[in-house]
C-alpha cells in the first residue's frame, strides 16, 4: 500500500485528510509536530509523499521539516498544506524543497489528485486501481464503482 505522512497539528483537519487518503487507497501515517514527522519518516522509509503544515507547535515549523526531509530523501514527494497563502510563503516552501503548495481551505479531491501525481513522479509508481472481481460483480475500489454483468450499479454514500 502507498504510504503518505500527514503532519498537521489540528486534529480535525488531520483526520479529514486521513479519511480521504484512506478512501483513495493510501496508508496514512499521522504526525502532530515536526519531530513526530521526522521520527515517522525514519521509522517508515517507504513513505512516498509527505503533507506538511507550516504552522505546527514545537521547535520546527513545516519549512524546517521540509528542509530536513529533503536533505535525507531527495525522492519523497512533499506537499505544503497550510493556511499561509502569501506569495512569499509559497516561494519559501517551494525553495526549501516542497514539490507543491496547497492553501486551506482545500478540496479533498484536489489534494488526493496531487498526492497521486507526486506518487507517480517520485518513484512511487502508478497508483494502483484496485479491482475486486467476484462474478457477476466487479468492484473498483479506486473510483468506487460497482458493476454487475457489466452494468453499473448506483451506490449511495454511507
Amino acid at each position: 500500500m502507498k504510504k503518505v505522512l500527514i503532519m498537521e497539528d489540528e486534529l480535525n483537519i488531520r483526520s479529514f485528510v486521513v479519511i480521504n487518503l484512506k478512501r483513495a487507497g493510501y496508508d496514512a501515517i499521522e504526525a502532530g509536530n515536526g519531530q513526530e514527522a521526522l521520527d515517522a519518516i525514519a521509522q517508515t522509509p517507504d513513505i512516498g509523499v509527505a503533507i506538511l503544515d507550516i504552522m505546527v507547535p514545537g521547535d520546527m515549523d513545516g519549512f524546517e521539516v521540509c528542509r530536513r526531509i529533503r536533505a535525507t530523501n531527495p525522492t519523497i514527494g512533499i506537499i505544503m498544506l497550510t493556511a499561509r497563502s502569501q506569495e512569499m510563503d509559497k516561494v519559501t516552501g517551494l525553495m526549501t524543497g516542497a514539490d507543491d503548495y496547497v492553501t486551506k481551505p482545500f478540496s479533498p479531491a484536489e489534494l488526493t489528485a496531487r498526492v497521486d501525481a507526486l506518487m507517480r513522479r517520485s518513484g512511487g509508481g502508478t497508483v494502483e486501481v484496485g479491482e475486486i472481481s467476484q462474478p457477476p460483480f466487479l468492484l473498483n475500489t479506486r473510483n468506487r464503482t460497482l458493476e454487475k454483468n457489466g452494468q453499473r450499479i448506483k451506490l449511495t454514500q454511507v
